[in-house]
């Protein structure tokens, strides 16, 4: 039986450009020029146009068994030089380019998912996701073994996938401004977690695995729906800086005191200072009201230092 060979890679490009090629907004090349181009130059202003369509088929033809190495080897490195690009190839699933990568950055992922594969990345310590239309996180994140800080903010998350679980290396994790009603359960195991912002989301109690967050220091609840704040607060023994103002909270819990640690406090206003307990409000240093966000911002005094005689 015969194998048939796959047409050559000039011929490839040439069919791309008289049918899939998508000119660049500003661009000035047109596709009777790009014909006429030799195949490098072709594919360097595919790239150069920054069109998603134009860098995927490039990406595609870099998995080709026979395309030229020194050819190869230009072109990832003209894609990842430019940041477009980069995260194009990065959304299109190509994650071969970035295998030995430890931080990656994409700000305006556009898709709703994740590319499959992302267990190949790993190297990976920092992966910043910023702004876009990602709306979960999925259960390959478990395979990000060392990965220490992700950022998946100010995207449209709803769920978060059990396995982040298995992120024990994870330091600090940013899921705030997104559409998020609940954390898996399993988020227990991020026991080297020192700082979580969930501020911005939907919750309207604070999820339970955060109480089995022992190494916290860093609590950010901030523009939630949460009415309470339960006794589990003072199973964080290692905060320094909780958030919660805009939240219509109703009740905090006395052992909030117990936070020996805690250094900043952010509440509405003093309505809501006022559910503290009389423990903790002896412990303030100062309080202001924040001109950028208008909450009551609270400085306190570590919980056995002695109070200056003549304070209130």
């Amino acid at each position: 039986m015969t194998v048939s060979q796959p047409p050559p890679i000039e011929s490839v490009v040439t069919a791309f450009l008289q049918k899939g090629y998508v000119p660049a907004k500003g661009g000035k090349l047109r596709v009777e020029q790009a014909l006429t181009l030799p195949l490098r130059e072709q594919l360097v202003q595919l790239i150069a146009s920054k069109e998603p369509a134009n860098i995927a088929f490039v990406c595609g033809l870099l998995q080709r068994d026979d395309f030229p190495a020194p050819l190869s080897t230009s072109l990832r490195e003209l894609l990842l030089e430019d940041g477009t690009a980069k995260r194009v190839a990065f959304e299109c699933g190509h994650l071969e380019l970035f295998e030995d990568y430890s931080r990656l950055r994409f700000d305006g992922y556009s898709k709703p998912a994740l590319p499959g594969g992302l267990g190949r990345l790993a190297q990976l310590k920092d992966l910043s996701l910023i702004h876009g239309d990602l709306e979960a996180i999925p259960e390959e994140i478990g395979l990000l073994g060392e990965l220490t800080v992700l950022y998946a903010n100010f995207q449209r998350l709803q769920s978060v996938s059990p396995a982040i679980g298995r992120l024990g290396k994870l330091k600090a994790l940013y899921l705030n401004n997104n559409q998020l009603t609940a954390l898996p359960g399993s988020v227990a195991g991020l026991a080297r977690l020192e700082k979580l912002h969930l501020d911005g989301n939907r919750f309207d109690h604070v999820p339970s695995g955060i109480w089995h967050m022992s190494s916290l220091r860093d609590l950010d609840l901030t523009g939630n729906q949460l009415t309470r704040i339960p006794d589990e607060i003072a199973q964080l023994s290692n905060l320094e800086h909780l958030r919660l103002g805009s939240n219509p909270i109703k009740a905090i819990s006395p052992r909030i005191a117990e936070l020996s640690r805690l250094e900043r406090l952010s509440l509405n206003d003093e309505s809501d200072f006022r559910l503290l307990p009389e423990e903790l409000q002896a412990r303030v240093k100062d309080k202001y009201v924040c001109e950028m966000d208008g909450y009551l911002e609270i400085n306190l005094r570590a919980k056995h230092s002695p109070v200056p005689l003549g304070s209130k």
